[in-house]
């Protein structure tokens, strides 16, 4: 197997680590996360630079990239503690739509950074009972309920909503405008200040181009986008968790102690090549992951799921020890590594956390018929 990025995935990595050098220091990211929490002109510019494009095929005006691309992006995303709604536009939204004959007005939009998006998910956060209703209403639908936990949907300008049609028990899925006439929503952050909504749904009416997807694959897209939309949250994460290698390491060596760099003390030395092993065997997890997208559901759904035990485990012991070996100031805002911490926490809760993924794993495998495996076996 080829691990090796081809030319036009190195300069694309290479293009995005210029831009968050260049344009998002830990500072702009600080700044931005007390405000709105992503800046308007860097969403333009990953239109300009066809970021956002890359998920969706040609002949939608796509540059029909694969999830490495968007992978690619979103470790340097993490090194950079960029907040920009990526994920959910430019992964999540762009796979629903550009799989939706009638929704090219939505695409040109999202490609041309003129709108940004909010998935509601079916499964991995969404409480019991929390299910959104639809009516055909002969010329259009009429929508009602409760739709918790939309990620980046205190800053979207469109919802794309899973619902039961007609009290049914398929789901179907809607574009639903944020201006919609009816539609409410209440916002607030995350631990690491990202922007969430719970929406109230009251008789909102969307015409019949608002309907994306039928009962008879609305939850197989669904599946697909978000477990895509999972490892790219991984390789932020990745990105997040060499960030914290590469501060830490530079702490040690500048920091002195009784006369002598912390460097020179072998137990703290053997505490980052700790870090460097657990990062890279996150690194496989996710390469592992990415390689299974296209298989069946099940065999999909276990590389996933054991993908984001890996990167929640390594992340947890690699930020939490980059916080330990800082001292004092690793727990202070001013400090760039308990940020690194926070973020990706806040992944390992997004979409489903340890446990979720556990279940699924072991569901989709068969282990629950078995003796169950450690975490160390599980992601071996």
């Amino acid at each position: 197997m080829e691990f090796s990025l081809t030319f036009e995935q190195a300069a694309l990595k290479d293009a995005v680590a210029r831009f968050v050098a260049d344009s998002h220091s830990f500072e702009v990211a600080r700044s931005l996360a007390a405000s709105s929490g992503f800046s308007s002109d860097h969403w333009n510019n990953f239109a300009d630079f066809g970021w956002l494009a890359l998920r969706v095929s040609e002949n939608r005006g796509g540059l029909a990239a694969s999830p490495i691309e968007a992978a690619l992006i979103m470790e340097e995303f993490g090194r950079g503690l960029v907040a920009a709604p990526y994920v959910s536009t430019a992964v999540l939204a762009a796979r629903l739509l550009d799989g939706a004959g009638g929704a090219q007005a939505a695409v040109d939009r999202l490609i041309a950074g003129e709108a940004v998006f909010s998935v509601a998910p079916l499964e991995g956060t969404v409480p019991a009972g929390e299910v959104l209703r639809a009516r055909d209403a002969g010329n259009g639908y009429v929508l009602s309920g409760r739709v918790p936990l939309c990620l980046d949907g205190g800053v979207a300008t469109d919802f794309i909503l899973p619902a039961r049609l007609d009290d049914t028990q398929g789901w179907c899925l809607f574009h639903v405008p944020a201006s919609t006439a009816g539609l409410g929503r209440r916002t607030y952050r995350s631990i690491d200040q990202r922007s969430i909504a719970d929406l109230q749904l009251d008789s909102v009416r969307i015409g019949p181009e608002g309907l994306l997807a039928g009962s008879t694959d609305a939850s197989k897209r669904l599946g697909e986008a978000f477990d895509e939309a999972r490892l790219a949250l991984a390789a932020e994460a990745l990105g997040l968790m060499e960030a914290a290698i590469d501060v830490t390491a530079a702490y040690l060596g500048q920091r002195r102690q009784f006369g002598r760099p912390l460097s020179s003390y072998q137990v703290l030395t053997h505490r980052v090549a700790d870090m460097l092993v657990r990062k890279d065997h996150a690194r496989s997890m996710l390469y592992r992951g990415l390689a299974h997208l296209c298989e069946i559901p099940s065999v999909r759904e276990a590389a996933v799921s054991a993908a984001m035990v890996a990167i929640i485990e390594r992340g947890e012991f690699i930020c939490s020890q980059a916080i330990q070996l800082h001292g004092g100031i690793g727990m202070t805002e001013e400090h760039v590594v308990g940020h690194y911490y926070k973020r990706l926490r806040a992944i390992g809760r997004t979409w489903g956390d340890l446990n979720w993924h556990m279940d699924r794993f072991m569901a989709r495998t068969g282990a629950r018929a078995q003796v169950q495996p450690t975490h160390e076996e599980m992601v071996a």
